[in-house]
């Protein structure tokens, strides 16, 4: 449907074109209010599946700052989202040689782009020693540059310990 310039010029535009315009208007209205619908309840599954999950999931800067956390790795931590979010995660360590650990794998995230696992162990705030397997996974931007990392943290103290056992049973 196209409006006829010498009409729309002179201010006679049809009724029926009218009619035809605010149709279609409404119809990519309807449109547009279903796909906003089916983003939302995308959204609302998404962020279940990641409040819901034990392990923790975060999101940092490409200097280590923390954009977003889970409910899990916020009660792991024992501190609440808002203190973490900004922080710098080498803030939480106060063993150098886990700092430079993660502070290697981060650059290395970086530099080239790839994912990097790794484990390390840390005393929590009840002194227990508590073992981790950890994840960074680098977001890249258009350009190919990383915008953001996102990491998880699962929790294997139990496995590594029940390893730990079988080991020391089986080499007595």
């Amino acid at each position: 449907m196209v409006i006829g310039i010498r009409n729309w010029k002179k201010g006679r535009i049809p009724l029926h074109e009218i009619n035809e315009l605010v149709s279609a208007f409404n119809t990519m209205a309807d449109k547009l209010k279903v796909s906003f619908d089916q983003v939302k309840s995308s959204e609302k599954k998404y962020r279940s599946l990641v409040e819901s999950t034990e392990d923790g999931i975060y999101s940092l800067s490409p200097q280590g700052h923390f954009l977003s956390i889970n409910r899990s790795l916020e009660k792991s931590l024992s501190t609440s989202r808002d203190e973490l979010i900004g922080t710098d995660f080498k803030d939480l360590f106060t063993d150098e040689r886990d700092r430079r650990l993660w502070m290697n794998r981060l650059n290395e995230v970086i530099e080239f782009g790839r994912s990097a696992s790794f484990q390390f162990d840390y005393v929590n705030m009840h002194d227990k020693r508590v073992i981790i397997n950890a994840k960074l996974i680098p977001i890249l931007d258009k350009d190919g540059n990383v915008e953001r990392i996102l990491g998880t943290n699962s929790d294997v103290t139990q496995l590594v310990e029940a390893q730990e056992k079988i080991k020391k049973i089986t080499n007595v």
